[in-house]
This record gives C-alpha cells, sequence and structure tokens, in this order.
C-alpha cells in the first residue's frame, strides 16, 4: 500500500488526539493532509517517538495518544517495547510503518525489516499485549480503531490511579502506629479481664530451630495497636447480620475519609468532646458527610508517644478527647457513614464510662452496624475532605476486631 493512501484513511481518527511523529517522510506527508493542535513533530528524535509518547500517556492518563514511527526509528529503541508492555497504556495507540529502508538518510540504506525481522513479533514477544500486522489502507484503519477503543471505564480508572502512584500525583499515607512489646493497651477496672499487651516470641532466626528462615508467634488481644472494632465488639451489635471481621463484606472497609480538626480544641481541654453542632459546623464548611465515609477525629492526641502520656489515666480515670452522644446519634443514624476513627486508645473519650448511656461511641455505633477505628496516626497528613482511606483488618473467625495497618491515598 502507498504510505500517503494509509494517512489518509487514519487521518479522521487522528481529530481530538494527540500525536507524536518525528521529522522524517512519513510526518511530513501526514502534515501535508493538514497541521492540528495536537500533532507534535520531535526534531532530533530519531528513536524516541515511541518514548515520548509513552511518557506523555503514563503522564496525563486522561489523553488519548498515538505515535507514528518509522521502521528505522523503532529499531533504534526496541526497548520502548519492554516499558510499554509493562505499563500497557490503554490511552495510547503506536503506530509503525514499515519503510524497509532509512527515510531520513536516503533509499540506500536498508533496515533490518528488509532481510526478515518481524515488528509485531518482536512486540508481542516483549509482552505488548495487542498487535497487528497490515497490508492495506483499510485494514490499517480498522486496526486504529480497534486499537484506539478505550477500556471500560473502570479500568481506565484503576490504570490512571496506578500511574498517579506511580507519578507520585497520588501519595498513600500509612496511618498505623507499630505494633510491638510497648504498644499501649487499654485499661480497664480489675473486676474485668484485661487485654494483654504485645508478646513476640521468636520460633527461629535462621538458627538450629529453622536454619534457612525467620518468623515469630504473637500473642495479643485483638483490639490492640491501631486496631478495627467490628459491630459484634459490643453488645449492641452482637445480633447483627455481618457484624463479624470474617463475615463483613470488603468493600465496606474502603470509603471517603472526612477529617475533623480539633487539635487546639484538645490542646486546650484533654476531655474535650466533638459535639452533633461543631458535625453540623463542619459540614457547613465542607459538605455533607458522604454515605460511606470514614469520619476520623483528629485531636493531635498521636504525638504522645509515651505511653503513659498516650493512655493519660489519672486518679479519676483516663482523660482524652471522643465523642458526645449528640455526634455519635448523627452520624450513627443521620449520616450512612462506615464508622469513626481516632487517635486515642478507644473511640469513645476517656471518661466515657461514666457517661449516659455509657461508651456512647461503641453502644451507639456499633448497635447500627459502623466500625470504630483506634490509635491512628498521621491524620494531620490528610485533607478535610478528599482522601480515601484503606482499613482492611485480618479475618478473624467471629473475630470481634483486629490489629489493622489502614492507609489513605491522597491526592498531590
Amino acid at each position: 500500500m502507498l504510505r500517503l493512501d494509509a494517512l489518509r484513511a487514519l487521518y479522521p481518527l487522528l481529530a481530538e488526539r494527540v500525536v507524536v511523529t518525528n521529522m522524517g517522510a512519513t510526518p511530513a506527508e501526514l502534515h501535508s493532509l493538514g497541521h492540528r493542535p495536537g500533532f507534535f513533530y520531535v526534531e532530533h528524535s530519531m528513536g524516541l517517538v515511541s518514548s515520548v509518547a509513552l511518557g506523555i500517556a503514563l503522564a496525563r492518563p486522561e489523553l488519548q495518544v498515538v505515535a507514528i514511527d518509522g521502521d528505522g526509528s523503532v529499531l533504534m529503541n526496541l526497548g520502548t517495547f519492554t516499558p510499554l508492555a509493562r505499563h500497557r497504556p490503554p490511552n495510547l495507540l503506536h503506530l509503525i510503518f514499515d519503510n524497509q529502508v532509512l527515510l531520513s538518510v536516503g533509499r540506500s540504506f536498508t533496515t533490518a525489516t528488509a532481510t526478515g525481522s518481524d515488528l509485531a513479533a518482536i512486540a508481542a514477544a516483549a509482552g505488548v499485549p495487542r498487535t497487528a500486522t497490515c497490508d492495506s489502507a483499510d485494514s490499517l484503519a480498522l486496526a486504529a480503531r480497534r486499537g484506539r477503543r478505550r477500556r471500560e471505564p473502570m479500568t481506565d480508572v484503576l490504570t490512571q490511579l496506578v500511574a498517579a502512584l506511580q507519578a507520585g500525583r497520588v501519595r498513600i499515607v500509612d496511618l498505623a502506629q507499630p505494633l510491638g512489646p510497648d504498644t499501649p493497651v487499654i485499661g480497664l477496672p480489675p473486676q474485668f479481664a484485661a487485654s494483654p499487651g504485645v508478646t513476640i516470641e521468636a520460633l527461629s532466626r535462621y538458627d538450629e530451630r529453622g536454619p534457612a528462615w525467620y518468623w515469630n508467634a504473637l500473642h495479643l488481644g485483638e483490639h490492640t495497636g491501631t486496631h478495627f472494632d467490628a459491630p459484634i465488639h459490643w453488645i449492641t451489635g452482637k445480633d447483627l447480620p455481618e457484624n463479624a471481621c470474617d463475615t463483613i463484606p470488603a468493600g465496606r472497609f474502603v470509603g471517603p475519609a472526612c477529617v475533623l480538626d480539633v487539635t487546639a480544641e484538645v490542646a486546650a481541654d484533654a476531655d474535650f468532646l466533638l459535639t452533633r453542632e461543631r458535625v453540623l459546623a463542619w459540614e457547613g464548611e465542607h459538605g455533607r458527610i458522604p454515605p460511606g465515609a470514614w469520619v476520623l477525629l483528629r485531636t493531635g492526641w498521636s504525638r504522645r508517644t509515651e505511653p503513659r502520656d498516650f493512655l493519660n489515666v489519672a486518679a479519676d480515670g483516663p482523660h482524652s478527647p471522643g465523642f458526645h452522644r449528640g455526634a455519635v446519634e448523627l452520624l450513627a443514624h443521620e449520616r450512612d457513614i462506615l464508622g469513626v476513627g481516632v487517635e486515642t486508645v478507644g473511640t469513645d473519650a476517656g471518661q466515657a464510662g461514666g457517661f449516659d448511656p455509657p461508651f456512647p461511641c461503641h453502644t451507639l455505633m456499633h448497635g447500627a452496624g459502623r466500625f470504630g477505628l483506634a490509635s491512628l496516626r498521621h491524620l494531620d497528613q490528610l485533607p478535610p475532605t478528599g482522601a480515601v482511606v484503606i482499613a482492611a483488618p485480618l479475618k478473624i473467625v467471629r473475630g470481634s476486631g483486629s490489629p489493622v495497618r489502614p492507609i489513605a491515598l491522597v491526592a498531590e
């Protein structure tokens, strides 16, 4: 087929596309059909068209990118097939004209394709998922139409997320504290069973007990360190369906984060309680708390790294911030949230044992089938809205909770 005929067949498909090509004979013919704002002709770039196009496609996943290349250029940069196969950007279409000669320096210099090298086979061997060889303008246009079709919308979203993570446009924030023998554990009155601290016993460590491996046995309570509270944790949630760590649907561990900052108030009053009015005021500034959200109370309490300061126990019991009953009722019954998260050792305030009802956050939240996250860190790295939190507990059979390492995805 004539190259110009092939370009004519392709030209209508290039509308609203970013086209990356070089300065050889093929782009000259493309230019003769009519330049468009999205056409880029890369000078002195023999071999780099594919790399430039791949970079644009990965950096701007919302754009549709077409690379128009020649065999000589591609043969100078065959290594591009490897990252192309690895990243597989759905928004990139790579077209290669096999001229079998280096047109940029005259037709007397033949390329490897003139003696049997198959560029489509090389690309496929490198792992490029879809390749096609076309011998007519119509078949090329058909292959291009198929190649430029976008993946299903959700597949595109996931591909864009991976690209954003790799490019640093989305940051992962670790919301957990380290879990070890020094991890603070909530204290209970002596008449109740106490949760043990963390004990880590080495089963082997590259020694006679196991010469090539290292592993430990752990002994700890479910609600130790940064942890997840399931509805079955409290008597009000014991009869609810899907109330334990192994029966809660996995999709309910992921949701948008709403971060309420009360660090100034807590600095002045360790017993500060978040009220219904304060939640409504936050919504007046940031919008209504959306369904399926994690509501996170940022208090600055996680800066208390010494266990004594963190638990803050006095003669009349522990003192730490938490939720007023009115705020819990609003969140548990009037907002369809996943649950609440706090920086303190538990989701209730330190003095909540004397509230009406006692421990209102546990009583009302779990009674409504909501969850709790405790001993969180780094909430100061999250915006008031816009982050996504993933907090999946261990799938403990009939588990009332579990240590967890929640993460937040934050757009930069």
